[in-house]
């Protein structure tokens, strides 16, 4: 009912019709901190950098930039040091960075908080016995213990929570199906999921479903999907969206170890053990399946 509320609220003050979903979500987001008078908010970017919707807020006290890969290339830059320096564009004078050690092109980030005054902390790994799965958590709860520390909170306060944290979609297990959900939706994001699997054999199903949108590093993709067919026999299917941003079959060779199916032959499958990845819109699309079988809510 608020969120109803709160979107009843944007479209009588703005025309709704001209922002984007993400700017949509930031000011729905926005009014809501302002109904519950939020002392404090972590804000996720939506693809970050110099144009991203959340550069209008201020009050900053704290960056992060968590990693730099290749994605938004039609906005934010064609190269990786492009795209570092777009990305640090969430930047504000004096405002500290935090960045995990080892990030991509930290030259590139070092300069660009030396013109504005703000401060770079590289953060090390820290050891963590993490519920949520992901080669990356790790260094994505160094950098958010890191940031609450100086922040004045106490570790033996922060680092149970963070270690109890669970976020959907991100690798997250479906017991009543026995499936798996991930919503990488860029290479990097496919490799980790590859790197993962390699790993954790038992977390590879026997089918695996992913989308894409169409500006994305298909060919990449596609290459990392056939490497992980190659080394467990998965079977991979891509469903095609009636999305418009949506990837359709026309748009790319479909290579012959490949399976494809439309949106409506997507729910008609069995989704148990399987591997669904890609967007959210198919995990949307899963959960519309799940909910057919069982009470999600």
């Amino acid at each position: 009912e608020h969120l109803f509320a709160l979107r009843l609220e944007v479209e009588k003050t703005v025309d709704a019709s001209a922002l984007t979903f993400f700017e949509y979500s930031v000011l729905m987001f926005l009014l809501y901190c302002r109904d519950i008078k939020a002392e404090l908010a972590v804000i996720e970017v939506g693809l970050g950098g110099s144009l991203d919707s959340t550069n209008a807020l201020e009050g900053k006290i704290a960056c992060a930039l968590t990693s730099i890969s290749l994605d938004h290339t039609e906005i934010l830059g064609d190269t990786i040091e492009k795209i570092a320096w777009d990305k640090s564009g969430i930047l504000r004078s004096e405002i500290p960075l935090y960045v995990p050690e080892g990030i991509a092109c930290l030259s590139t980030i070092q300069n660009r908080c030396k013109s504005l005054g703000s401060p770079l902390n590289s953060v090390p790994v820290q050891p963590f016995n993490l519920k949520q799965k992901g080669l990356f958590q790790p260094s994505l709860a160094s950098l958010a213990l890191k940031i609450l520390g100086d922040m004045g909170h106490k570790e033996d306060l922060v680092k149970p929570a963070l270690e109890n944290l669970s976020i959907p979609g991100r690798l997250e297990s479906v017991q009543e199906l026995n499936s798996l959900l991930d919503v990488c939706h860029n290479a990097a994001g496919f490799l980790h999921l590859y790197q993962w699997l390699m790993k954790h054999p038992e977390d590879v199903r026997p089918n695996l479903y992913f989308t894409l949108m169409r500006e994305k590093d298909v060919l990449s993709i596609i290459s990392i999907l056939h490497l992980l067919q190659l080394k467990t026999g998965i079977h991979v299917t891509f469903v095609e969206l009636k999305l418009d941003r949506g990837l359709k079959c026309s748009g790319f060779d479909v290579p012959g170890w490949m399976e494809t199916v439309s949106e409506p032959e997507f729910l008609q499958r069995d989704l148990h053990s399987c591997i669904v990845c890609g967007s959210f819109h198919l995990l949307d699309l899963f959960w519309s399946y799940y909910e057919h079988h069982f009470k999600r809510f």
